[in-house]
């Protein structure tokens, strides 16, 4: 197999390479008809240096069929019959032409088996690492400089080190937030082991894309590892906060639901051995693992499985099948439902949950020992108020007492004088009534005095009318002296007084 130019003039591999150097080969198949144009130009041989200094002078090109069995000369359309002209990258290796595979098996038979690895200054360069030389040379020409072969391997080396060192950080930080995020809080073990999972695949990963020697790669490789360590410590971090999130709010409804909390606000706790019953009663049912009375071969195997396995490590298929359908206690049937309960609520590492909930009891306990204190402090205050004011009490009863007293004594008193004026009184009512009977003697003895007085006051009356009647008889007649001219007429009437 020999090549030949558009002009059937021999091409060797170098004038092949230094050809691909020169010219940008566009899709456009006429444009190989410009290969030997650009072979003198200061950038090709300036490149054309670069090359043979870095390749030594074993060259070799090989050719290949089209993959797609399309023959045809350059610059002319494909014959009619054949199909068009498809990108490569859209077709299937098994698309491919069998001549093409076989060239292509016996091409990578020779590569691996013939050739020699290519090294720069002592280090093995892979196909990769020379595509990033070549990229970086055409970088260079392109901006006006040529760089050095061995900057521009240490450059390139650390360019792809830190680069696929970002990809493994970024990709382990990816896969790890999609296999355990949306199952947070889980054991630390088990996070743990997935991580350290991923770390050796990405540090896997890194080794096998990584471009540089053995220094370089261990450098970096140690600051992948280290990143990746960080990043796990920070996702076990999240998985401890998580967990903490998790124990407080089932803490707290468990609080709610025996009204600790409420008990504490209110001051409802009167001494400290009511509070740690209700603080027992939260740690156990916050995490069942009580023994049952019956000490069952099932119950007891089930409690030492409990006490040996994680938070969530229990798996009910542990204990016998025969044991669990034969055994008649109620406690395990009971105890095995309470310990699913748990284990579906709580997940995460085991200890957290553990120091949580001391952490979140030895609050409760603060809090209660203080409602408590001032619970005995607000009934020792009530205590003194209420003494004082029996105090109080007791001296104004003992005032009220001695003024009762006194009253008594005064009352005593009023008695012994009323009992005096009622004397008095019942002596002037006799008296009275004595003068009441002189005055009634006096009265009728008047009244009698009166009656004659009145009997006189007639008789004096009459006569005095006689005499009137005498002397209208002596003025009219002549005076006369009757039987009566002796009596004094115009003497003073007499007045009675009645007394």
């Amino acid at each position: 197999m020999s090549m030949v130019d558009e002009q059937q003039n021999p091409l060797t591999a170098g004038d092949y390479l230094e050809a691909l150097l020169a010219l940008s080969v566009s899709r456009d198949v006429r444009g190989f008809s410009q290969l030997a144009a650009g072979l003198e130009s200061p950038q090709i041989r300036m490149a054309r240096q670069e090359v043979s200094e870095l390749f030594g002078g074993d060259r070799d090109c090989v050719a290949l069929p089209s993959p797609l069995g399309f023959y045809a000369p350059a610059g002319q359309s494909s014959p009619s019959g054949q199909a068009s002209a498809r990108a490569l990258e859209a077709v299937s290796v098994s698309e491919f032409v069998p001549l093409y595979q076989r060239r292509l098996a016996q091409l990578r038979c020779r590569v691996f088996r013939d050739c020699k690895g290519r090294a720069l200054d002592g280090t093995a360069l892979t196909g990769l690492a020379l595509t990033r030389i070549l990229e970086k040379l055409v970088e260079g020409i392109n901006g006006g400089e040529i760089p050095e072969s061995v900057r521009l391997l240490g450059s390139i080396q650390h360019d792809e080190c830190r680069r696929w060192k970002q990809v493994c950080e970024e990709a382990f930080t990816k896969e790890l937030r999609d296999t355990f995020q949306a199952k947070l809080p889980i054991p630390s073990k088990e996070l743990q082991e997935g991580a350290e999972s991923l770390q050796r695949k990405y540090s896997h990963h890194f080794k096998i894309h990584a471009i540089g020697d053995d220094e370089v790669l261990r450098h970096y490789k140690t600051q992948l590892k280290e990143k990746l360590r960080r990043i796990t410590d920070r996702a076990l971090e999240e998985n401890e906060r998580h967990a903490e999130w998790k124990c407080r709010q089932k803490a707290k409804m468990l609080s709610d639901k025996l009204g600790i909390d409420q008990k504490i606000s209110g001051k409802l706790y009167m001494d400290l051995q009511a509070l740690n019953d209700d603080l027992a009663l939260l740690r156990q049912e916050y995490a069942p693992n009580s023994y049952c009375r019956h000490a069952c071969f099932c119950c007891t195997l089930l409690c030492q499985l409990v006490s040996r396995c994680d938070v969530d490590g229990f798996a009910p298929a542990a204990v016998p099948a025969p044991f669990l359908a034969a055994c008649p206690c109620a406690d395990f049937v009971a105890q095995r439902a309470r310990l699913r309960r748990y284990n579906a609520d709580i997940r995460g590492p085991r200890y957290v949950h553990q120091r949580v909930l001391n952490e979140y009891i030895d609050q409760l306990l603060s809090r209660g020992a203080n409602a408590v204190a001032d619970a005995l402090q607000d009934l020792a205050r009530d205590s003194e108020r209420t003494a004082a004011l029996l105090h109080q009490k007791t001296m104004d009863a003992e005032r009220k007492g001695d003024k009762a007293v006194k009253l008594e004594q005064e009352l005593q008193n009023k008695d012994y004088e009323t009992e005096q004026l009622r004397r008095e009184l019942e002596d002037e009512r006799e008296q009275q009534t004595l003068q009441e009977e002189r005055y009634k003697q006096e009265t009728k003895e008047l009244r009698r005095e009166l009656a004659e007085q009145r009997e006189t006051n007639q008789r004096l009356s009459a006569l005095y009318h006689s005499r009137v009647l005498d002397e209208e008889d002596a003025y009219r007649y002549g005076p006369r002296r009757s039987k009566h001219s002796a009596v004094e007429l115009l003497s003073p009437p007499v007045t009675l007084r009645l007394m």
